[in-house]
């Protein structure tokens, strides 16, 4: 019997763990021990809340299988008890889901989409990831551009399409998938940016290129109105002082 109350309480509160987008887009994080503690501490709360709903069930209509023959020999009251509490703290693991969605909604009413809502706050911890995250957002093309320097030297410009989803043992940061608007290398002994590609111009088509999370080195905002005022001012003459 102690076997099983334990292993009721672990299985409560994984699998609430592994559904709740919150706690799954966590999951890789959590290691060792870490991982049974959250489980343990769940699946505690669910078979608290479930042993606080049979006891009002024995108190007001007695034991629901006192006149079963087959129980009433085998298992006194409180054999029964812990069944019925463990049964029922497996049955609370989508209403704990169910009332986090609603008191997000209560306190946020203008979340739409809860896995995206998660999926964000996992990325806060991380500036480079929220950065992307922030570009996967926009609406079209023209915004939320981002510069993205390669350890290979290589730049992109573009918008992030994709940062993929965490697995049970990987993050969501192993490739991104961006549609560049324009592509180039940064040189060797200046260090200077130089741009050899502009899609738009080239196709109609959009590009989609992906990309391992390991070679960025350097992410930032990009602005094609800065960009355009930068060229200006460089290739303006410079007035010559006499």
């Amino acid at each position: 019997m102690t076997f099983l109350f334990v292993l009721a309480i672990l299985v409560s509160g994984f699998g609430f763990i592994h559904i709740h987008p919150r706690y799954f887009y966590k999951l890789h994080r959590y290691e060792n021990q870490y991982l049974y503690l959250k489980s343990a501490w769940f699946g505690l709360s669910f078979f608290s809340a479930s042993a606080i709903v049979v006891s009002l069930i024995f108190y007001f209509w007695g034991n629901p299988v006192k006149n079963n023959t087959i129980f009433s020999k085998e298992y006194n009251d409180f054999y029964i008890f812990a069944i019925f509490s463990m049964a029922l703290s497996l049955l609370f693991m989508p209403f704990g889901i169910g009332f986090d969605y609603l008191r997000l909604w209560i306190i946020n009413r203008n979340i739409k989409n809860f896995k995206k809502y998660f999926l964000l706050k996992t990325f806060e911890n991380s500036p480079m990831d929220s950065l992307l995250a922030w570009s996967s957002q926009s609406n079209d093309i023209n915004s939320g551009l981002i510069r993205i320097d390669l350890s290979d030297r290589r730049v992109y410009v573009g918008k992030v399409l994709s940062m993929g989803e965490p697995t049970e043992t990987l993050g969501a940061d192993q490739e991104i998938s961006i549609v560049p608007i324009m592509s180039g290398y940064r040189e060797k002994d200046t260090n200077q940016v130089v741009y050899v590609n502009h899609y738009l111009k080239n196709t109609s088509e959009l590009v989609e290129l992906v990309i391992k999370r390991e070679l960025i080195q350097t992410a930032t905002k990009y602005s094609l109105k800065v960009y355009d005022d930068f060229k200006v001012k460089r290739t303006r003459p410079q007035k010559k002082i006499p």
